[in-house]
């Protein structure tokens, strides 16, 4: 008989500590070409069947959708994390060889921030009985970080935007893999860059953009409803690259601005 398992049902753990994801996606990918002869013609196995081979490692993805509480855990700090994997387990599969790659979240007005975090998998992965895997998720008491009390100030965009009605935040790490012969899984997973991005949306357009870029410095400060602040600081300091401004029927004026940072 099949096992069908409810969201409730459905545990996230990332080193062991329970997360409680809204959504949750992992996947696979195996990188396979058939083998050709130098006529075109597919070869053959010895049971007559086409033969196909690897071009590149197992590489997968897993994705999490969560909303921000007081206790930002470390292993999404994208800016401070080092080369070392993490593990992790979505519904009683057994996850290796993690590595985080980006990290993003919106604020807008009275509203809950929701969260978003990619790791690239290369495993192994392991699957126990998905029936096994049923969790009850109870958790300690936490406060949701909410856009209500959060707030992005800094230089720069002083005279750039007003009244801000929202703003998102990004980071993204580049990493390359690296194999010895004769292995399956990497042996070390650099960082290569990091880059931070920001977007803030409110009123007013502000002066020209400079060819290079106008300097920002950008500082975010997450409280919940009892302006309880957040241990983890964000912020941007880098280069306004792009300034818009539109307006729609029935409408009203909107301004936005984007700035980025090479972090690393």
């Amino acid at each position: 008989m099949a096992v069908f398992l409810k969201y409730e049902d459905c545990a996230v753990k990332i080193n062991d500590s329970g997360i409680f994801a809204s959504e949750a996606t992992l996947s696979m990918g195996a990188n396979v070409q058939v083998e050709r002869l130098v006529d075109g013609s597919i070869l053959a196995d010895s049971d007559g069947e086409p033969r196909y081979g690897a071009t590149e490692p197992l590489k997968g993805q897993l994705t999490l959708n969560y909303y921000m509480d007081d206790n930002f855990s470390n292993f999404f700090d994208i800016l401070s994390m080092g080369e070392d994997p993490v593990t992790g387990n979505l519904a009683g599969v057994d996850i290796q060889g993690m590595y985080l790659t980006s990290t993003s979240f919106a604020v807008e007005p009275f509203a809950a921030v929701p969260m978003s975090v990619t790791f690239d998998v290369y495993g192994p992965i392991t699957s126990s009985s998905l029936a096994e895997s049923n969790v009850s998720l109870t958790q300690s008491e936490t406060t949701l970080l909410n856009g209500a009390a959060s707030f992005v100030s800094g230089s720069g965009i002083d005279s750039k935007i007003d009244h801000v009605q929202r703003f998102d935040y990004s980071a993204t790490a580049q990493r390359t893999p690296s194999y010895h012969i004769g292995e399956s899984a990497p042996t070390r997973v650099s960082i290569d860059t990091i880059e931070i991005s920001m977007s803030i949306d409110g009123e007013k357009f502000g002066d020209d953009l400079s060819i290079n870029g106008n300097e920002a410095r950008l500082n975010v400060t997450m409280n919940d409803l009892y302006n309880n602040s957040v241990s983890r600081q964000f912020g941007c300091t880098g280069r306004i690259t792009n300034q818009q401004l539109s307006v729609s029927s029935q409408g009203y004026l909107q301004g936005n601005i984007s700035v980025r940072q090479a972090f690393r």
